[in-house]
């Protein structure tokens, strides 16, 4: 029991040292690296103006299409990519989040006229 405690405590006082806290003062204590302009990112790349580490440092970032997988793992590090303007990073039911129109439903498949038929033929 006393070596569970003690896991428990390593476990809580890790998980937090390494989380990513941003406090009001943070930007002041930071020193950022990334990119200046829009001219700093490599080909392919979106410049973000206070994109990086708690919004206090420029970033990078890979622009995410229609359809693209966009969770950003790391929860509290800064995104290494988003979607495009105007898609917005959206789950639907248990599925993992994709680049979609900000007003769209749940996708749905389209039954072709050989499925339609198909099922009819088996209903009878």
């Amino acid at each position: 029991m006393k070596t569970f405690l003690i896991c428990v405590i390593l476990t809580v006082t890790i998980g937090k040292s390494i989380a990513i806290v941003c406090t009001p003062d943070i930007c002041i204590r930071t020193s950022c690296t990334g990119p200046k302009t829009e001219t700093d990112c490599d080909d392919g790349k979106v410049f973000v103006a206070n994109g990086g580490f708690c919004g206090c440092c420029n970033s990078c970032v890979t622009p995410l299409k229609e359809g693209d997988l966009c969770a950003n793992l790391f929860r509290g590090s800064p995104p290494t990519s988003m979607c495009t303007p105007p898609l917005v990073c959206k789950s639907f039911d248990s599925s993992p989040p994709r680049c979609t129109n900000p007003h769209a439903s749940p996708p749905f498949v389209p039954i072709s006229e050989n499925c339609g038929a198909a099922a009819n033929a088996h209903a009878n």
